[in-house]
């Protein structure tokens, strides 16, 4: 949004402590990139660990691809084991409900729901 774009920039990065490590996995453009790569470059701060870009993918000339003491994941840094099985499991639960007529637990857009004739009953069936 506009009102975090570019939240951290050199004076941020400048007053953390030396052996900072800064982690964003939040939004892309929280941290002013280019701001970034120099602080790690000229040692401002020890590392940096980001998930996510201003722009995804980053370009392959983006300065902070090239910066010292950066890790960088692809925007995957929660898709751990765990975190999938829940997903899938959350998915699933969501269509059974949605099968059996029920709007299920995670719906964002209430409105939509109304109308909506179930398919068909997949706990009745899973109970056979």
């Amino acid at each position: 949004t506009p009102e975090t774009r570019g939240l951290i920039g050199a004076r941020e990065l400048e007053s953390m402590k030396r052996d900072a490590i800064i982690v964003n996995t939040a939004r892309g453009g929280i941290i002013d990139e280019d701001a970034l790569a120099a602080a790690l470059a000229g040692g401002v701060i020890a590392g940096a660990g980001i998930d996510v870009f201003a722009d995804e993918p980053p370009a392959p000339d983006a300065p902070l691809l090239a910066a010292p003491n950066l890790v960088l994941t692809p925007h995957v840094a929660g898709m751990s084991q765990d975190s999938l099985r829940e997903l899938g499991m959350a998915v699933a639960t969501a269509v059974e409900e949605a099968a059996d007529g029920q709007m299920p637990a995670t719906t964002l857009n209430a409105a939509a729901w109304s109308g909506i004739e179930p398919t068909n009953n997949i706990s009745e069936e899973r109970q056979r």
